[in-house]
């Protein structure tokens, strides 16, 4: 019997719907197994990794610890994160409500650096805030996002973009004298990385104070978070704003915001530049004395804080916090030791703050010249630096340096090419602060002489930014993860 077109139609029809049907099932289950695989794919990839660092999806945060972590060693001590990359026990987002929570904001030292979990300030605040209670008990959290290396870039943007959710109650912000350094990122299997994406003019380049002494052999560290020239100045400038930035949307929010200076012998620059936006009530300063205190550290031979220091600062903080109102939602019995101890160390912060730094004793030690050449990048005047050179000259294709203007009132740059036939030929360009005031090609086994008027704005100022940027590098090094686009013969104010 013939059977009709019809009828094969209808069967034909029939089976593709079926097969369709079950494609969208299977789809659909896929999907839900898809969060369940990545998630049991990376805690893969954590455990069988040797570093605990992550690569951060914004550019201004630069890095996280890896997720999920669960007794990693670092530094000496057991380390556990939770989902979001951090040192720090799981917590609800958005936040429930009656919770009170405090974030305790900050680099390394907030972080914790060889110092177990429980005895860092954050987790010291929220035993005495909970035991302290008089009345009813609210549900206290003290959660420390911080992370070794991250500079106020880092941090402000890290809590800025997630505070609707956090709705901290109270936000005490610790910076050092290193958080004008570039955060560096992460690399493969959780190392640290090289590079950082925070700044893309500088192709990836990490500036940092202690690029003299871990670059170039030097013994001491450079002049980036001095405030003597624009590389450094720009940096502070920037850090003010993000602090005012935050403290303002905190405080928004119905927050208290108290940023803690920590900066050793450098207090008064800090207090120069760090807090100028800042209300008075909003800052104190940890004496040098305290950071020089050996009792507070970590180990014999690292000023981290160790279990005395986190004790102490959280001791103080909670003094101080008391005092301006931050904990009226909690109904606490009165502390004499933290208000004795607020009292003692922030009053002999506040005078090293009050202090005006001379130049001249910034420099003890440390002169600055007019000149850098080969010969004073080997050793005497390395810490001019603030990074892209290398001792023996060699320029990356962003480079950095603090030269003297000394009276002169031009600038000149000479440079060779570095014989490389994978860089025939590469244009440079000099600046002078933040202006372009020269450029040229260099070839390959080529020189070139870069020369300029200062500009008039320059003419003004005792020390200058001296940079040398390029359209173009090949790699260098011997496992070739260097940047290189020329070599430096000598640069100076003239």
């Amino acid at each position: 019997m013939a059977v009709s077109h019809e009828r094969i139609w209808r069967r034909w029809a029939l089976s593709v719907t079926g097969v369709a049907a079950g494609l969208v099932v299977a789809l659909w289950w896929l999907a839900l197994r898809e969060d369940d695989v990545r998630g049991r794919a990376v805690a893969d990839m954590v455990a069988t990794s040797g570093g605990i660092w992550d690569a951060a999806r914004d550019p201004d945060v630069t890095r996280l610890l890896q997720p999920g972590l669960e007794g990693r060693e670092h530094m000496g001590v057991s380390i556990t994160s939770n989902r979001f990359g951090l040192r720090e026990r799981e917590y609800a987002l958005p936040k429930p409500n009656g919770v009170f929570r405090v974030v305790l904001l900050g680099d390394s030292f907030v972080f914790g650096y060889g110092a177990e979990a429980q005895v860092r300030l954050g987790n010291v605040l929220e035993r005495e805030l909970t035991a302290r209670q008089i009345g009813a008990k609210v549900p206290v959290e003290c959660l420390h996002l911080a992370l070794g290396s991250w500079n106020l870039q880092s941090e402000c943007a890290f809590l800025r973009r997630q505070l609707d959710l956090l709705a901290p109650d109270v936000v005490v912000h610790v910076s050092v004298s290193n958080d004008l350094d570039d955060t560096a990122g992460a690399r493969g299997f959780g190392a640290m990385a090289d590079v950082s994406p925070q700044r893309p003019d500088q192709r990836g380049l990490v500036l940092r104070s202690d690029w003299p002494r871990t670059r170039m052999g030097s013994a001491q560290t450079g002049y980036l978070p001095i405030g003597l020239d624009w590389e450094s100045t720009r940096r502070f400038d920037e850090a003010a704003r993000d602090i005012a930035d935050l403290s303002g949307r905190v405080e928004a929010g119905g927050g208290t915001y108290l940023h803690v200076l920590h900066w050793g012998r450098l207090t008064p620059i800090g207090a120069r530049f760090v807090v100028t936006e800042l209300a008075p009530s909003d800052w104190v300063v940890i004496p040098g004395s305290f950071y020089d205190d050996r009792a507070n550290w970590v180990t014999a031979d690292d000023a981290h804080w160790g279990e005395e220091g986190h004790r102490r600062v959280a001791t103080a903080v909670y003094g101080e916090l008391a005092r301006a109102g931050a904990f009226e939602r909690l109904e606490l019995e009165p502390w004499p030791e933290a208000s004795a101890e607020a009292e003692a160390l922030f009053t002999a912060g506040a005078a090293e703050a009050a202090q005006v730094p001379a130049v001249g004793d910034l420099l003890a030690g440390q002169p600055i010249d007019p000149l850098l050449d080969r010969e004073a990048l080997a050793g005497p005047r390395a810490w001019q630096v603030h990074g892209g050179v290398e001792s023996d000259g060699t320029l990356g294709p962003y480079a950095s340096m603090i030269l003297a203007r000394s009276g002169g009132r031009a600038v000149a740059a000479e440079v060779e090419g570095l014989g490389r036939a994978s860089l025939a030929r590469v244009g440079l360009t000099l600046w002078v602060d933040d202006v372009a005031v020269a450029s040229g090609e260099l070839a390959a086994d080529g020189e070139l002489r870069l020369a300029a008027s200062l500009p008039e704005a320059a003419l003004g100022k005792a020390f200058l930014t001296v940079r040398l940027t390029a359209d173009d590098y090949v790699y260098a090094g011997e496992d070739l993860r260097r940047l290189a686009s020329a070599r430096l013969v000598r640069v100076a104010i003239e």
